[in-house]
C-alpha cells in the first residue's frame, strides 16, 4: 500500500511539472529599437525564470505580488503579478504583468539601477511549441 501510496505521488508530480513546462510567454519591447524580446517560464506557484534573446541564460524570477485588481462576475478576474529577479543572476529589476484571463495588457520591465522603465508587448509570432522561436 505504501508503494502504490508513493507511485501516485510520483506521477502526479510528473504530471504537474509537465503541464507547467510549456507555461512560457513571450514578448517584445515596444519603446526600444532594436527591440528586446524575452520569454518568461512560470515554473511553479512562487516562480519561474527570464530568458532573453540574446541573453547569457535564464535568470530565476520570484513571485513577490499576485493580486486581483478589479473582480468581474462575469468575466475573468484582472490581476497584476510582480517578480523580481536573482540578484546574483541577473540586475535584480523587477518584471511586472497586468492581465485578464489570458490577455495581457501590460508588461514591463522595472531596471532596479536607475528606475528605468521598458515597455514590452506579447509577441505571438514568436510562441512556438515548446519555447519562443526568434527569427535572427
Amino acid at each position: 500500500m505504501k508503494r502504490l501510496l508513493l507511485f501516485t505521488l510520483a506521477v502526479f508530480a510528473c504530471n504537474e511539472a509537465l503541464a507547467s513546462a510549456d507555461d512560457f510567454r513571450c514578448f517584445k519591447s515596444i519603446d526600444h529599437q532594436p527591440p528586446i524580446r524575452l520569454q518568461i517560464d512560470f515554473a511553479d506557484a512562487k516562480g519561474g525564470y527570464v530568458t532573453y534573446e540574446r541573453g547569457k541564460g535564464k535568470i530565476p524570477v520570484a513571485l513577490t505580488e499576485d493580486k486581483v485588481i478589479r473582480a468581474t462576475r462575469d468575466r475573468p478576474n484582472e490581476g497584476m503579478m510582480r517578480w523580481k529577479e536573482d540578484a546574483t543572476v541577473g540586475a535584480g529589476g523587477e518584471y511586472v504583468m497586468v492581465s485578464q484571463g489570458a490577455r495581457v495588457s501590460d508588461f514591463r520591465y522595472i531596471r532596479k539601477t536607475d528606475g528605468k522603465v521598458f515597455h514590452f508587448e506579447e509577441d505571438l509570432q514568436a510562441s512556438g511549441e515548446n519555447a519562443c522561436t526568434w527569427n535572427k
